[in-house]
């Protein structure tokens, strides 16, 4: 979630949320676009972030084989990376285009209904990217710490179940405050300068609130969870062994066979594929801890009234930006069946 560092999010004063500039300073703040290098990499980034995820959400559509329990996940996240980069980027792209300083939200020109959207955007969709990532986590957790309940119980529709609720869940958390911003704690002023705060007017605690359950606990599940991942996947790939001679387990081969170069390949088939679920997670992990968490702790610390000044808030914004960029490229590096659908897909009509 990003923020504008340069407000604190308990001043309902005279600079409120939104501030209904008059018509002569509309004409005024409506000059530019003023392309800065910071403008020119949001941009950059944000076609890159569309083009990543959106090839890989018409894969999955193209390829419905592609589409199991697991991948529903890796679309939903897919999905709110789209959104967010179409939505929100957008909007915080256009304010550095078209304000006459290089600070969001500042010199707000777009009006009180696109403050909202945008302040919608902010919150629920740059909490959904965060969500999405948490339930990928859990989704790993679930199937190496409880396999047998997994493979009963993890069907297509019981994910795509999940990540509906998730979104819905979403919504029940952040548009209380939001409305309550809209209708209630928003005090349009006119002044000289437009003001939109995406850290909203509502009440502190709400603010606290959302914080902390929709960005800050996730993230803990996130970076917890690995851990525990690896640990369960290390003990439970030992007694798939293949010995020189034996006797395949039935419970993987279908039915007893010699122990040979051949009847290896289904014991260790199970392996491979856990092993490449795990290193996907691995990856998207620690993107989560380079590019999100920064932007995380300074939003944390901003809710509470602490702010760590403009260049970092400078900093963690490109970081934050690049995370949907890189999620959709380490699932398709990863995971081998979605690797190779994706070059059949996309580089065979290039040879």
């Amino acid at each position: 979630m990003l923020t504008n560092e340069s407000d604190s999010p308990f001043d309902n004063s005279t600079s409120s949320t939104v501030s209904n500039a008059s018509s002569g300073n509309q004409t005024a703040l409506g000059g530019g676009p003023h392309w800065t290098t910071t403008s020119y990499s949001t941009l950059i980034v944000q076609i890159s972030a569309l083009l990543t995820n959106a090839s890989l959400v018409f894969l999955f559509a193209w390829n419905r084989s592609l589409v199991t329990a697991f991948t529903i996940y890796v679309l939903n996240l897919c999905v709110a990376n789209i959104l967010s980069s179409a939505f929100f980027t957008t909007l915080h792209l256009i304010d550095y285009l078209y304000a006459p300083i290089e600070l969001p939200g500042v010199n707000w020109w777009l009006g009180d209904s696109w403050c909202t959207m945008y302040q919608y955007s902010e919150w629920l969709l740059s909490g959904s990217m965060v969500n999405a990532h948490a339930l990928i986590a859990l989704n790993r957790f679930w199937a190496v710490t409880f396999p047998n309940s997994y493979r009963l119980k993890q069907t297509k529709l019981a994910a795509a179940g999940i990540c509906i609720a998730q979104w819905f869940y979403m919504h029940l958390c952040i548009l209380p405050g939001i409305l309550l911003d809209v209708y209630i704690y928003r005090l349009p002023v006119f002044t000289d300068i437009a003001q939109c705060h995406s850290g909203t007017d509502a009440p502190f605690e709400w603010q606290a609130a959302i914080q902390l359950l929709i960005f800050d606990f996730p993230l803990v599940i996130i970076v917890g969870v690995l851990p525990v991942v690896y640990y369960k996947a290390s003990r439970r790939r030992k007694p798939l062994v293949t010995p020189s001679t034996g006797i395949l387990p039935t419970g993987l081969s279908g039915g007893p066979a010699a122990g040979s170069v051949s009847a290896a390949n289904p014991v260790n088939a199970p392996t491979r594929i856990k092993s490449s679920g795990i290193l996907a997670m691995t990856l998207m992990t620690a993107t989560v801890l380079v590019c999100y968490v920064p932007d995380n702790l300074y939003n944390t610390l901003w809710v509470f009234n602490l702010d760590l000044g403009s260049q970092f808030y400078q900093i963690v914004t490109v970081l934050y930006e690049l995370t949907p960029v890189f999620d959709p490229i380490w699932f398709i590096l990863t995971l081998p069946r979605l690797r190779h659908a994706f070059l059949e897909t996309y580089c065979s009509p290039c040879k």
